[in-house]
């Protein structure tokens, strides 16, 4: 299990699954939803316009997380949260809020719908 003050995730050895909650203000609508897979196919407990999808493919939830120069739990790149939130990735580094933000906004200004970005995900393996 891996827990921060701005998001927890918890992994299930047993069934392989994930459930990523973000604790977002109570202004936001994001849902919290759950992705479980296996190793033959992956599903989506809420339908394709699931963004919880894609952050568990690319960092597993881990706001923290870096591969190369992709950063954070939608694995975008400095330059991505400094045209989306005008901010570096010190400012946002570990910040699971912020850097949700500056993924959604990606993901609109990219693919128009979190269902578009999956769909090119599973084309591409990246997004």
């Amino acid at each position: 299990m891996y827990s921060e003050s701005q998001n927890t995730v918890q992994r299930s050895s047993v069934s392989s699954s994930y459930s990523y909650a973000a604790k977002i203000s109570s202004s936001s609508s994001i849902p919290q939803t759950s992705v479980s897979s296996s190793s033959s196919s992956s599903s989506i407990s809420s339908g394709s316009d699931d963004i919880n999808w894609l952050i568990s493919r690319e960092s597993s939830g881990n706001p923290n997380a870096v591969n190369g120069s992709y950063k954070g739990i939608g694995q975008l790149s400095e330059a991505a949260y400094e045209t989306y939130l005008g901010m570096t990735w010190d400012q946002v580094k570990g910040n699971y809020q912020l850097q949700l933000k500056a993924m959604q906004a990606y993901i609109s200004a990219r693919y128009a719908s979190v269902s578009a970005a999956i769909s090119f995900w599973q084309q591409n393996g990246w997004y």
